[in-house]
């Protein structure tokens, strides 16, 4: 029991380091949360645990043949990774852009299905980004090899792990909620143009890894 004591404290302590350090799905929750409120958050945190959940399950598994696979498709993931963020930075600025106070995404295909359903959000940028599959391969397996003992450290160790995703993406939408409520329009406007042209940047910077194999931004 003392070894699965101390793996909670790991799980906690990474948990943090990857979930509260700024990324594409902290971004998503504040775009998508500042139009549909702290709920959003619960819905891309849910769309993310219904892609980590199984995969770190497969790849308790199937370790060595998952990794292979992901290695060898990560490029491909990249670029597929930086299509789907550079429409959704390019669908969340182009309402500010034109001189509006609030989303509206009509003539944008895509942009109705994305604002509606969060969930989506949080399964696409989970299941495309090869830099957090190699995560659970590389300093999250000692966690998967826990999980795997039995029902009662998966349980115990994953929803430690899932808890902290959940608390984060939740408030992460709800402060951006916040602000779309307390901002004066202008000020609202240049925040929603700032934090797309952010997720635009993570896209170019999965994409410059996908196509030259080294990426834009530092962390």
């Amino acid at each position: 029991m003392a070894s699965l004591t101390a793996l909670i404290l790991y799980t906690i302590v990474l948990t943090a380091s990857g979930a509260f350090a700024p990324g594409p799905l902290t971004f998503s929750a504040v775009i998508v949360g500042g139009r549909r409120g702290w709920r959003t958050g619960l819905s891309i945190a849910t769309g993310h645990v219904l892609f980590e959940l199984p995969y770190i399950i497969t790849l308790g598994f199937l370790e060595a043949a998952l990794l292979q696979l992901v290695k060898g498709a990560a490029r491909f993931m990249d670029i597929l990774a930086a299509v789907f963020l550079i429409y959704f930075a390019y669908i969340s600025a182009k309402p500010f852009l034109q001189g509006r106070h609030e989303f509206d995404g009509a003539g944008m295909p895509g942009a109705g299905l994305i604002d509606r359903h969060p969930l989506l959000v949080g399964t696409v940028l989970t299941g495309l980004n090869p830099y957090f599959l190699l995560w659970w391969m590389t300093a999250g397996y000692p966690i998967i090899t826990v999980i795997m003992r039995g029902p009662l450290e998966l349980g115990v160790l994953y929803s430690i792990h899932a808890s902290m995703d959940y608390l984060w993406l939740t408030l992460m939408a709800g402060l951006g909620y916040a602000g779309s409520k307390l901002m004066h329009s202008r000020a609202y406007r240049g925040f929603m143009i700032g934090l797309s042209i952010f997720m635009g940047l993570f896209g170019v910077d999965f994409l410059a890894r996908g196509l030259f194999g080294a990426g834009i931004l530092p962390f």
